[in-house]
């Protein structure tokens, strides 16, 4: 089980229900930021997982975590493709003490978009460019003519989770995500997938 910090897997390290899947080694605990890292080391068993070190497909349960991961915002204007940027802050012209939790009341967001080029994730994703292009380019195509144009929500940070766990297992995985659905009933999605080496 992992998480981006040891508060959360301290709650499951300690908690009585895994006590015995723990001392058994079929259980293990690590710290895992799943943007942004490359590896990881667990808890118990001291080892690390890392690129290809697994030989069996790896089966992720991604119990609401995909859709809280960063996203890019695009938007297609006239043809053009251009990516968002925001930035948060104070409706206040001035603010007494920067650490005030009550400033969060006064947040306000500031949308701006330029135009970008195609090859925008070139640098930032050299694994995936051309794909993460091609997607872009379909946007820019599809809505392009649009007289209304569109707004895209971009789910980078669920790609490059994907691209960093597939990468433990040579690129095979099953992956179970489970995040609720953006309507006004209480209910859930369940999506699970396979990638890989047929």
């Amino acid at each position: 089980m992992t998480d981006f910090t040891w508060n959360n897997l301290k709650f499951w390290n300690d908690h009585e229900c895994f006590r015995h899947q723990f001392d058994c080694g079929q259980l293990d605990v690590a710290i895992f930021d799943a943007v942004r890292d490359e590896s990881m080391k667990l808890y118990h068993s001291n080892v690390t997982i890392s690129r290809n070190s697994l030989k069996n497909p790896i089966c992720i349960v991604a119990n609401y975590l995909f859709d809280t991961l960063c996203h890019d915002i695009f938007q297609i204007e006239a043809g053009k493709l251009k990516e968002g940027l925001i930035s948060v802050g104070s409706r206040s012209e001035r603010e007494l003490d920067a650490l005030d939790p009550e400033i969060i009341k006064r947040f306000d967001n500031h949308f701006k978009y330029r135009v970008i080029e195609d090859d925008y994730y070139s640098e930032s994703e050299v694994e995936d460019a051309h794909h993460l292009q091609r997607v872009l380019q379909w946007y820019r195509d599809f809505f392009g003519a649009s007289p209304d144009g569109a707004s895209i929500l971009f789910p980078i940070g669920a790609l490059r989770a994907l691209r960093r766990l597939t990468s433990f297992s040579g690129e095979t995985e099953y992956c179970i995500d489970q995040s609720p659905l953006k309507t006004n009933r209480r209910s859930c999605t369940c999506a699970v997938w396979r990638q890989g080496k047929q």
